[in-house]
């Protein structure tokens, strides 16, 4: 069950339908009484994909969280505080603390993550500028400023190991490049962040299929660039690129909310005021729950 699923990356829609299929087997085969001692390497394996499916395509935290745990307290278990597969669970368990407001813990787990795989794999290893990637994510929304020099810093370096490990038109390398857009777009850096969003989404067109998310998140970068140089036109055009993603490949989602309420807002300041009650109706009628939530 375990090899049934994708091994990392949870955009890749393509691998939806067979994981929703596989769903309800493969949750009653890690239920609390279903995990005999010599299984728990495998339950802790599929608990952690159940989760991260849940976490990162479904935006279910709620039901993500208890299978992270459980994977952690297991990984913990069988391998103790500091191997690589704790770091993997502290990485995962960081990012959903990190989508549900808990700076804190977040920027805990991502530290502790970082440190084993720093010890375990060198500096220079591409999982270590991963974490780092995260690490950044997370300290971007600090209203400190050391935190958001400190999370350039982790940028920087991650992108250098990236370039270096997998060469410079990987998607890992459009991810670690969207971040920094993130951060020059919060210091209102417009000039700075145009060309690393345009390189980011350039890089993830060439590598994934059209309908990919990264990429509608690559275009949602490029549209708050143009936006804060003043070119709405341009910002309207690339956000409504983004949406037609989003609505296809999400449906009713946060993400395909929050893309409808970017487009309402760029409509509002640039004066279309029509244009944004239409986006301000659709989206609530795509902020719904998600098919875990109904369950609850």
């Amino acid at each position: 069950m375990t090899r049934a699923y994708p091994q990392n990356d949870y955009s890749v829609v393509k691998t939806w339908p067979r994981v929703r299929r596989l769903d309800a087997h493969a949750l009653a085969l890690v239920s609390d009484n279903a995990v005999p001692a010599k299984a728990e390497e495998d339950a802790s394996d599929l608990m952690d994909k159940l989760g991260c499916f849940r976490s990162s395509s479904e935006a279910a935290y709620m039901q993500a969280r208890p299978l992270f745990e459980c994977a952690l307290r297991l990984r913990t278990k069988l391998h103790g505080t500091d191997s690589l597969a704790v770091a993997a669970s502290l990485s995962n368990l960081a990012l959903l603390n990190w989508a549900q407001g808990k700076a804190a813990d977040a920027r805990s787990q991502c530290e502790r993550a970082l440190a084993i795989r720093e010890n375990a794999l060198g500096g220079n290893h591409p999982d270590v500028a991963s974490n780092l990637v995260n690490l950044a994510r997370i300290l971007r929304d600090s209203a400190q400023p050391s935190s958001a020099r400190m999370a350039r810093r982790h940028c920087d370096r991650a992108l250098k190991i990236y370039e270096a490990s997998v060469g410079p038109d990987h998607p890992d390398v459009a991810t670690c490049l969207s971040t920094n857009v993130r951060l020059l777009l919060a210091e209102k850096k417009y000039k700075a962040a145009e060309p690393l969003s345009i390189r980011a989404l350039s890089i993830y067109e060439n590598a994934f299929q059209p309908d990919h998310p990264a990429i509608a998140g690559a275009l949602v970068n490029v549209a708050d660039v143009w936006e804060g140089l003043g070119d709405g036109d341009k910002a309207i055009a690339y956000l409504q690129r983004a949406l037609d993603i989003h609505k296809r490949v999400l449906g009713s989602h946060p993400t395909t909310a929050s893309t409808i309420g970017r487009l309402a807002d760029v409509c509002e300041r640039h004066g279309l005021m029509a244009e944004a009650i239409v986006y301000r109706e659709q989206g609530r009628a795509y902020s719904g729950e998600n098919q875990y939530d109904r369950k609850m």
